[in-house]
């Protein structure tokens, strides 16, 4: 629609009049990602994303770290487990306080379409939860966790 195409437009623009390799131009990259995940254009956004975060375009602490996170979240719809649970484990490592990296990492190692490894997603739910207990989705996921077999290991992440 109307919305979709203006984003597009606005976020073309702001691309164009920003020199590459800048904190600018990956601002303007993160938006037209934005705009393409908005419109559920997934391999556009995961291109754009991608190349937000690449390391010579200067975004730092929490910005890169919200990319990254995107960055996870198309590959998830795309079904790329391994590369979401990648990029989500990169916006974790970015900003260690950001629950909602460690959840959405944990959360796909379940998923995985089926091949999920509650052993593996135990360590970044607990993470989650350690950071941010008030979350019923962190209390709910880290039980699944545990329960599909990742019990072996709740003394070491939960002490």
């Amino acid at each position: 629609g109307g919305d979709a195409a203006c984003c597009e437009t606005f976020s073309a623009s702001a691309i164009a009049l920003l020199p590459g390799g800048t904190e600018r131009h990956a601002r303007g990259l993160v938006l037209s990602a934005n705009c393409a995940a908005s419109s559920e254009r997934w391999a556009d956004a995961e291109e754009r994303y991608a190349a937000a975060t690449d390391a010579q375009n200067g975004l730092g602490g929490d910005e890169l770290a919200g990319a990254l996170n995107n960055l996870g979240n198309v590959r998830r719809m795309r079904e790329d487990w391994a590369g979401a649970v990648q990029s989500y484990l990169a916006a974790a490592k970015v900003a260690p306080a950001f629950a909602d990296a460690f959840f959405n990492a944990g959360s796909v190692l379940l998923e995985s379409g089926g091949g999920s490894d509650p052993a593996a997603a135990v360590e970044p739910l607990a993470e989650a939860f350690r950071l941010d207990p008030s979350s019923s989705e962190n209390w709910r996921a880290l039980a699944n966790a545990l329960q599909g077999g990742g019990g072996g290991t709740e003394a070491r992440v939960l002490a």
